[in-house]
């Protein structure tokens, strides 16, 4: 089973306040809730700060995907959801 997280967004006027950190570890605990393997995320690929972001918090590039009305191309990030031994 694998959580999605499709698409995270901040308001600029918000950002550098921690909600996409916040968002991304209430997704986190969620996936480990309901024993989800993973979590999945996708960013744009010109959007530097969530393509950090996502890596600095251990995700992996694990495809990428063009969206064809727009040609938009977006990564795909996953990252292995740890579970607590019982």
């Amino acid at each position: 089973m694998q959580g999605a997280l499709p698409h995270l967004c901040v308001h600029p006027s918000l950002w550098r306040r921690g909600l996409a950190n916040q968002f991304i570890d209430s997704a986190e605990a969620h996936a480990r809730a309901i024993g989800s393997g993973s979590v999945r995320l996708n960013a744009y690929v010109h959007n530097p700060a969530a393509l950090c972001l996502y890596r600095t918090r251990g995700y992996f590039e694990a495809d990428e995907v063009v969206f064809p009305r727009k040609g938009l191309r977006f990564i795909c990030f996953e990252k292995a959801i740890q579970h607590n031994a019982t």
